[in-house]
């Protein structure tokens, strides 16, 4: 009888496992595909795989300030559900859109332009705001970073060549990071000298500022951010480097620890100490 029960048991302990690591998987590939870490799981070590998840699931936490559980606690929860940029906040790649962690005092740089003058044009347009609204948002956004460093930027034709290209694309778009749909991934793009900046076209984007939808210009300026060669700031909620939206005013933009991260890249347009 003790035979039995013991086999039962057993079969028991390995099916809430199996049932957890199942549950836990997309948890998993979706913090490797931010940088946290490579998978463990390609071993039929269930335990090895579970190992892997709570340490991947504490790197997050850490780069985060959450409190180091190692599980997929509530807070962890909320915060990996929030929408967000596609770009890792981890891993540092000039192939693909994925930059390194800030720290607490400046967001990290992960390249430069090395010329002072730069072109850009948009390939493909949202449904929801028109051309002319689009162009002149991406043109303010721009500004909120060059208006404090030695950069200069013109907008060419939609056919002509240009250094940063901005696209609204529909899941797989040929890049290596598909979007996913309404909510949480929102965008991306790629840092130096890559130029590519990519919306998920599904979302609701807007140009208004009233709280409702995804308010283009500050996803523009976070990623315009990435493109000029910033990493995520993972530390500080109130920097437009932060990987996940977050509304923000438009008058504050740009906040001070993001204008002093851009200088410290690209030097002063009036020769401002950071």
């Amino acid at each position: 009888m003790r035979s039995v029960i013991t086999l039962l048991l057993f079969f028991h302990i390995k099916y809430i496992l199996a049932k957890s690591i199942e549950v836990d998987k997309d948890v998993l590939t979706y913090l490797i595909q931010l940088g946290y870490s490579k998978s463990q799981c390609g071993s039929t070590s269930k335990l090895a795989c579970s190992l892997s998840l709570s340490s991947i699931i504490r790197g997050y936490q850490k780069a985060f300030d959450l409190k180091e559980t190692g599980q997929f606690d509530k807070a962890t929860k909320e915060l990996l559900n929030k929408p967000r940029c596609g770009n890792s906040d981890l891993q540092q790649s000039s192939a693909s859109p994925m930059l390194s962690s800030a720290s607490p005092m400046l967001s990290s740089v992960k390249g430069k332009w090395s010329k002072n003058h730069l072109k850009w044009t948009i390939g493909s347009i949202s449904s929801r705001i028109s051309d002319k609204q689009t162009e002149q948002i991406i043109h303010e956004a721009f500004n909120a970073w060059t208006k404090y460093i030695p950069l200069n930027i013109e907008k060419v034709c939609r056919n002509c060549k240009a250094d940063i290209v901005f696209d609204f694309a529909h899941g797989d778009h040929d890049d290596g990071s598909p979007f996913d749909g309404p909510g949480h991934t929102l965008a991306h793009a790629f840092f130096p000298e890559d130029g590519r900046i990519h919306f998920d076209a599904q979302e609701q984007w807007t140009e208004k500022f009233d709280g409702d939808g995804y308010n283009l210009f500050l996803i523009a300026v976070h990623e315009i951010g990435h493109a000029l060669g910033l990493g995520h700031d993972t530390h500080d909620k109130n920097s437009i480097m932060y990987p996940s939206y977050q509304f923000m005013e438009k008058h504050i933009i740009l906040p001070d620890k993001d204008r002093r991260s851009i200088i410290n890249a690209y030097g002063s347009r009036n020769d401002e100490k950071v």
